[in-house]
């Protein structure tokens, strides 16, 4: 068997308008397909917990999602080339994982008690993290972060004009629109939402923060409890 070798072409293909290289084609802001923006919601039933705490799986566009996981590579490459992320926020990225986030607090902890100091800690759980993203906002603080113009551009017609369809057993509702947030089940939503509470308060120089996408741990260390709780509180 002979080794062939390919070879991208070097003029442009005959669809690209203009004569533009086939980057700057696949850089420019066009509208994505609507089925890539359409979800799926299907009712999981946990008989064990109240009809309140039932949650919807999201089905999406398979191309979709493929084309999401080259939208993420990208974004990843600028968040971690320009150095963008917080280092306390180890949710999705790289070379990062809730073990390590785990082992961070627990080696504060352990080195606190060898140093006869306490450790206070408050964990905080946003109530449905993805559905409340502002998505202007969240635009807004990609262009401050200086974004490229074509990936915010992308993801605008990523999130806007999203729609869904919910159903249960053989009954499917209308189509319905989505104003705010990103996608249930994208691989890039939790890192379009941790980019979003990307600029939260830094904290005192007696607490830490500890973050994994949507859940934030807030550690203070002190060796008398009423200032333990005076650096929480504040």
């Amino acid at each position: 068997m002979t080794k062939r070798v390919l070879r991208l072409p070097t003029q442009s293909p005959p669809w690209s308008p203009r004569g533009e290289s086939l980057s700057q084609t696949l850089r420019k802001p066009t509208p994505l397909p609507t089925v890539w923006r359409l979800s799926f919601s299907r009712l999981l039933i946990l008989r064990s917990l109240p009809i309140s705490s039932y949650r919807p799986l999201s089905l999406l566009d398979t191309i979709g999602k493929l084309y999401e996981k080259i939208l993420l590579a990208r974004n990843l490459h600028v968040v971690s080339e320009r150095g963008l992320m917080r280092d306390e926020q180890f949710g999705f990225r790289p070379r990062h994982s809730t073990s390590l986030q785990l082992a961070r607090l627990v080696e504060r902890t352990t080195r606190n008690f060898g140093e006869k100091r306490l450790t206070g800690a408050v964990f905080l759980d946003v109530a449905k993290p993805f559905d409340t993203v502002w998505i202007d906002g969240l635009l807004y603080k990609l262009t401050l972060l200086n974004f490229p113009s074509y990936i915010v551009h992308t993801i605008s017609s990523y999130l806007r004009g999203r729609t869904f369809e919910a159903f249960f057993q053989t009954a499917t509702s209308s189509r319905r629109g989505m104003r705010t947030g990103v996608a249930q089940g994208g691989f890039i939503s939790p890192v379009l939402f941790s980019l979003y509470v990307n600029d939260m308060p830094s904290p005192s120089h007696h607490v830490e923060l500890a973050l994994y996408a949507d859940d934030t741990a807030i550690i203070a260390t002190s060796r008398k409890p009423t200032l333990l709780v005076r650096y929480l509180e504040s």
